[in-house]
């Protein structure tokens, strides 16, 4: 039962929130907002999240994703969604890697055992039967838990790539691989004109040490990214339109790190979708 789960686990959530200008970061609270009051107070009658990490990064190495230094402050004032609220700065490393780890370290350290990763874009995705599909598949034993997103649905299924847009990670297995390995970095340089794919590493690694851990769920009907519009946001939406087109370069430069092919985790790693009973 999904209830005997809840209870005997601890369920936290990661959020970046970061704009480099004023109107980016107007933006991403609104979205934060949105992300916060989707996620519901409880599955069935158990509480779901016991902690929420929202993570800003202050680094002007990464100047077009680095925080203009006022949303940590802004965050001070928002409620706490019917849990412990925790805000972290982050002034060295980058927001892919090294944000997450520091957030996922303190999730540890409060009991967390297994944390959500979602995007504020994708604040949509969250619907209470994909969250009841990726908490079923952890409890069948799935170590990483990945939805799969409209806009990347070949992608993610070609691959079976988990995407921190929006996932459910296993907290005691993904730091036992050292969490999001610092191989995944981006250089200042190349930061926004190609893809961040930090779960790549972990993932290929959960997958030789306990063979099918990786799951994929689908989305509901209707739930989409906010993308910057490319007229509105001409320089977002270049950057983001990079990203998007070098996701599986990257992904395949970094299974090559490891020795394995692109379709890795497809071909070893993926489970079979979960039961829906309750």
């Amino acid at each position: 039962m999904l209830n005997d789960f809840l209870h005997t686990h601890k369920i936290g959530l990661i959020v970046r929130v970061s704009g480099s200008t004023e109107e980016i970061a107007q933006r991403r609270l609104g979205y934060l907002k949105h992300l916060l009051r989707a996620f519901p107070r409880k599955i069935h009658t158990v509480p779901l999240l016991t902690q929420v990490n929202l993570v800003v990064l202050e680094n002007p190495v990464y100047a077009d994703f680095s925080d203009i230094g006022t949303t940590y402050d802004r965050l001070t004032n928002l409620a706490s969604p019917h849990c412990t609220l925790v805000l972290q700065r982050v002034t060295e490393g980058d927001l892919a890697c090294t944000a997450l780890n520091q957030a996922i370290e303190n999730q540890r350290q409060a009991g967390i055992t297994h944390s959500f990763i979602w995007s504020c874009e994708a604040f949509s995705y969250v619907h209470k039967k994909t969250l009841e599909r990726m908490l079923r598949a952890a409890q069948c034993g799935a170590r990483a838990v990945g939805v799969i997103l409209h806009e990347y649905d070949q992608l993610q299924r070609e691959l079976a790539w988990p995407m921190n847009t929006a996932v459910l990670w296993e907290l005691n297995s993904l730091l036992k691989e050292g969490g999001f390995d610092l191989r995944a970095q981006l250089p200042p340089e190349q930061y926004g004109s190609a893809s961040t794919a930090e779960e790549v590493l972990p993932a290929i690694n959960l997958v030789k040490r306990w063979g099918r851990c990786i799951t994929l769920v689908p989305a509901e009907k209707g739930a989409g990214y906010i993308a910057p519009h490319p007229e509105l946001h001409a320089d977002e939406a270049e950057r983001h339109e990079a990203k998007f087109s070098t996701k599986k370069i990257r992904f395949a430069k970094l299974a090559a790190l490891e020795s394995v092919k692109a379709s890795f985790l497809r071909d070893q790693g993926l489970q079979a979708p979960t039961s829906t009973d309750p």
